[in-house]
């Protein structure tokens, strides 16, 4: 299952997936690799996939982006959306929550799949 697929279905966000989203994109403390003990309290990352600040972090420059939720006796999920630095709305994604949309809309615009 890819990571996008995963954040899709996910229920809600959460450390383990944050952790799992920053390793596959590279990301880097200030003091270098991600550790692989994500158990432990220095191992720090950003919480991508609970945090709306945090997952805004994913978005490529250039890019737009707007998060929404709907509300009432709707049925639709969370969604993010990205626009290309031309303004064009083209990465779309929906999920259990507004930072989990958000990362799977920002993981394709950086090409992801």
């Amino acid at each position: 299952m890819t990571l996008i697929s995963r954040l899709e279905q996910a229920e809600a966000g959460s450390r383990e997936l944050s952790c799992t989203l920053a390793k596959e994109i590279g990301w880097k403390t200030q003091a270098g690799e991600l550790g692989a003990d994500t158990s432990s309290p220095w191992a720090w990352w950003p919480n991508f996939t609970e945090s709306i600040d945090a997952a805004m972090s994913l978005k490529p420059d250039g890019h737009a982006a707007a998060v929404g939720t709907m509300f009432g006796n709707c049925s639709r999920k969370p969604w993010a959306c990205i626009w290309t630095p031309e303004g064009e709305p083209k990465f779309h994604a929906e999920a259990a929550t507004p930072a989990l949309a958000l990362c799977v809309a920002s993981l394709k615009a950086a090409g992801y799949e």
